[in-house]
Parts: C-alpha cells; structure tokens; sequence
C-alpha cells in the first residue's frame, strides 16, 4: 500500500473514500505510511500539484462548535488513473 500510493490514485480512495475532508484523507495516509504528514504542503499536493481532489461543494458538520469541514471528491476514473510522476508526499520532519 504504501509504495502503491504514491503511483496509484485510486489507493487513496479505497483508504479514504470517494469523497473525504482533507483531514481525514491525511489521517489515513499517515496510518497506512506510518509517518507523520506536513498538513498545508498535503493539501497543496493533492488538491493543487497533483489535482486529485476536486471540492465536492458541500461540508460536513464538526462534532463541536469549530468550523465545518470542507468534503473534496476524487474523479469518477480514479480506479484507473496512473500517475506519471510519482507523489511526493510532504513528510514531516523526523522526530516530532
């Protein structure tokens, strides 16, 4: 899984789901990678460099008072889709 996802989209969605927060799709990344992401540079990655996200247009509800998370949507094609360059995903500096 690990090597997978850097090459393969669609990883990330069946980890995930089709349409997940930015938080969520972070958190189940790091689970699967066993390392620890740089928040604003994977947001970039996956919804800029790479566009493997696209916002849904909707929000889901937090469980307190905070602001509503934003849900982003994967292509309908990303069960196969091949990325051409890898994904360099933004890992966190060892040790925090």
């Amino acid at each position: 899984i690990r090597s997978r996802m850097r090459y393969v989209p669609g990883v990330l969605a069946a980890l995930a789901g089709r349409e997940v927060t930015l938080p969520s799709l972070q958190a189940a990344v790091e689970a699967a990678a066993g390392r620890k992401l740089h928040a604003s540079n994977f947001r970039r990655v996956v919804t800029e460099s790479h566009g493997l996200l696209r916002a849904a247009g909707r929000q889901v509800a937090g469980g307190g008072s905070g602001p509503r998370a934003a849900l982003y949507a994967f292509p309908a094609d990303v069960d196969y889709a091949r990325l051409e360059t890898a994904i360099r995903l933004p890992w966190a500096p060892m040790g925090r």
